[in-house]
This record gives C-alpha cells, structure tokens and sequence, in this order.
C-alpha cells in the first residue's frame, strides 16, 4: 500500500522558495466518513510539506487553517517520531 508524493511544495509564506517535496504516505485508516489518520515519512524536508502535499491531494488536515482543512481548534498534525543527522553528522532520534 505504501506509495509516494513527488512535486514541488509552494508554502503560503511572504516569499515561497518553491522546491520538490517528496513524501511516503505509510498506511491510511479510516476513522469516520469524513475522516482518516495517515501516516508519512519525509523525504525531503520542505516548508509545509504535508499540509501541502495532503491538501493538493484532497485530503487537507483537520484544523489547517492555511491550507483549507476542516476547522477545528487544534492543527491536528502530530509526529510520533523524528529522526535527522545533526550538525555534527550523528544520527539524532526522537519517539513518543
């Protein structure tokens, strides 16, 4: 079921750099008819990557005020884990 989203990311901020995104969609569940929980690993790591890349697709987060997602309270956008290499070429993770 995996697959990925590749095209340019234009971030709605004062002066976009418009760069290629790219985005692994992991699994899709869904919670209601008008709602789903998705997971994502990222690629590239780009200004507004998921909210742009999951509202181009139809599928805009809950409470993504920028990007057209239902309204809510919250930006329902959580990361359960974050991984990088640090300025000092280590790998770097973090898991809820």
């Amino acid at each position: 079921m995996p697959y990925t989203l590749i095209q340019d990311v234009i971030p709605r901020v004062p002066h976009p750099v418009i760069k290629q995104g790219v985005t692994n969609i992991i699994s899709i569940v869904q919670l209601s008819p008008t709602k789903v929980l998705i997971e994502v690993e990222l690629i590239t790591g780009r200004t507004h990557q998921i909210r742009y890349h999951l509202s181009h697709h139809g599928c805009p987060i809950v409470g993504d005020y920028l990007y057209g997602g239902p309204k809510d309270d919250l930006l329902h956008l959580v990361a359960y884990k974050l991984a990088f290499i640090d300025l000092l070429g280590q790998w770097q993770v973090f898991e809820k």
